[in-house]
């Protein structure tokens, strides 16, 4: 997820950094970065280290409502600078892939609590009750 935060960065500065700097200043560009950079590493660490249910689907929500922003921008950089218009859509493409692995991760961490390997002590037998 970090990794798509840098890509769309860069290619929000190869596109529009000139034209930002000009209007806001350079310290009102980069303090904007840092914010919405610690706001995204938040996301992530309540995602991956506090394991908050809330976060990830936030941040899917953020994604699916953001998605037809993220592919008009890269339709319209691509005619402007092809390179950003790649970093763009690989940003895109790196969310959307995170967010497959921050779901379907869960799912095999939660299938794994549920299947305990056979031993001596269980004899085949599963760990928890099944009901039939």
């Amino acid at each position: 997820m970090l990794l798509a935060f840098a890509a769309g960065t860069v290619a929000n500065v190869m596109l529009r950094g000139d034209a930002m700097i000009a209007k806001h200043g350079i310290g009102m560009v980069i303090g904007s970065t840092a914010v919405a950079l610690a706001l995204f590493g938040t996301m992530v660490w309540l995602i991956s280290r506090r394991r908050q249910n809330w976060a990830r689907w936030l941040m899917l929500a953020l994604v699916v409502v953001g998605s037809p922003q993220w592919i008009i921008v890269a339709w319209h950089a691509f005619s402007k600078q092809p390179i950003a218009g790649a970093l763009t859509l690989i940003a895109f493409l790196l969310q959307a892939v995170a967010n497959c692995f921050v779901f379907t991760h869960g799912l095999m961490q939660n299938r794994r609590l549920h299947s305990a390997p056979v031993t001596e002590e269980t004899h085949g037998e599963p760990c928890f009750p099944v009901s039939t």
